[in-house]
């Protein structure tokens, strides 16, 4: 899923959340895109030789990552597909599942792919943020050493901390807060969810790269 700050505000307030700005990419190939309409085009791309054992080959996945969005974009190099959305004046967020570790949840080397495909397209490495709820999750999954490799930056949003700004409420539930959210030591239970200032003050556009894990909806 890709998004920008904008439409995450809109979509905060809007019924239509779920039809936000989106883009997966998933190790298993498909590759979704949308703006903000009813219907999103659908790129699949595959490589039998991808994984062997589950155990990605990291050329071939990032290979994958580059055809699909040239395929996506109808545009002839990687750089140039980036650019249709994204600008070196954005501030990215990559948002991976890194707690359920690098075999279940989101893949380093698509990961990578997709940080390759951003600085192909003029993005300063230092504008490049790769994040999830906790920082030590992503580092045992292996993030750490995408960071290095590429010079760009790991973040966490627990770490960051959790803005003020209009928090998700859901009256009819009130859960028991715990060290870290933002009223913990003012009330003991809640029914409000912050957001990180990560989004809400950091970041421009937000790139969420999905886990292979197929969750059909009932």
């Amino acid at each position: 899923m890709i998004a920008r700050r904008t439409q995450s505000a809109n979509a905060h307030y809007s019924p239509r959340a779920r039809a936000l700005f989106t883009a997966a990419l998933l190790l298993t190939g498909p590759v979704i895109s949308a703006q903000e309409t009813e219907k999103s085009p659908v790129i699949r791309v595959r490589d039998a030789h991808a994984t062997r054992f589950f155990k990605p080959d990291p050329a071939r996945v990032q290979a994958m990552v580059r055809a699909g969005m040239r395929s996506l974009t109808d545009q002839k190099t990687t750089g140039a597909a980036w650019k249709q959305y994204v600008s070196p004046k954005d501030i990215i967020g990559i948002k991976v599942n890194a707690a359920s570790g690098s075999f279940s949840g989101t893949r380093p080397p698509v990961t990578a792919g997709v940080v390759e495909g951003l600085l192909a397209a003029g993005i300063p490495a230092n504008q490049i943020v790769i994040w999830d709820r906790h920082l030590a999750d992503l580092m045992r999954a292996g993030y750490g050493n995408i960071a290095k490799k590429y010079n760009v930056r790991l973040a966490g949003a627990h770490e960051a901390g959790y803005d003020a700004w209009n928090p998700y409420s859901i009256s009819s539930f009130r859960g028991k807060l715990r060290v870290g959210d933002r009223l913990f030591g003012k009330e003991k239970f809640s029914g409000d969810s912050h957001l990180s200032r990560l989004i809400t003050q950091e970041l421009t556009a937000i790139i969420c790269i999905h886990t292979p894990l197929h969750l059909p909806r009932q």
